[in-house]
């Protein structure tokens, strides 16, 4: 698996931090090669990656904190808080729109059914998890909630900056 929760990217960050702490080439050049397999492999239009509207088979259909749209949005909110540009913001909440609309309603409120393994786009399911599944898309849905409203988070994780 290529993505950074589950393979090649976090490994090869993995690798490039170890580099970075003890200085020893064999992790620089592990990391270069898990880098170098990542281009190989990457889906990209004219030259540059794929965005989320224009997703592949298996980004996805997928829109937990893990590997998906949960994630992404939370991801480019806090580029926005660090940095301050406004496109972050807006992607933030396009992305949040799309997950919004990709929830499928039931009774009360919404669920999603997506793919977990890019390996197997048919094999979906309905998640309840913080990494795959409503937990972790219902605190993203907090998160920006608060944000909007000028609060900070009622459910702050331990490694947030924020």
């Amino acid at each position: 698996m290529p993505n950074f929760s589950h393979g090649t990217a976090g490994i090869a960050y993995f690798l490039a931090t170890l580099y970075r702490e003890t200085h020893q080439r064999e992790f620089l050049a592990a990391a270069t090669e898990g880098g170098r397999y990542l281009q190989s492999i990457a889906v990209t239009d004219s030259g540059r990656a794929l965005i989320f509207e224009l997703q592949t088979p298996g980004f996805w259909n997928n829109v937990s904190q893990c590997c998906g749209s949960a994630g992404v949005a939370e991801f480019f909110l806090n580029l926005y808080r660090a940095t301050k540009r406004t496109e972050y913001l807006s992607f933030a909440k396009r992305v949040t729109a799309d997950l919004i609309a990709r929830g499928n309603a039931e009774k009360d409120g919404l669920k999603w059914i997506q793919a977990e393994h890019r390996v197997k786009p048919d094999l979906l399911a309905a998640q309840t998890g913080y990494m795959e599944g409503a937990a972790g898309i219902g605190i993203w849905l907090l998160h920006l909630d608060a944000f909007e409203q000028g609060k900070s988070g009622t459910i702050v994780l331990p490694d947030s900056p924020f």
